[in-house]
């Protein structure tokens, strides 16, 4: 059996607050490409902004290997 995470983790991780910011962090991520300018810019203006998307050896962004959404 794997080692387990101690119980004060597993707690955090299942709480509410945790599992709501993980939700909204993705939902960000996988939209960005969607967003207009403007919104981009709001999530900047609070210190967000997401890391860059997968891209191929061109330099495109990769938008079908569900990691933005696009699927």
């Amino acid at each position: 059996m794997p080692p387990q995470l101690p119980q004060q983790v597993r707690e955090e991780l299942a709480s509410r607050p945790y599992r709501m910011h993980h939700y909204l962090w993705h939902q960000a991520r996988n939209m960005w490409l969607r967003y207009d300018a403007e919104a981009q810019q709001a999530l900047r203006n609070l210190g967000w902004e997401p890391p860059r998307p997968a891209q191929d050896s061109a330099g495109r962004a990769i938008l079908n290997n569900h990691s933005y959404g696009f699927h």
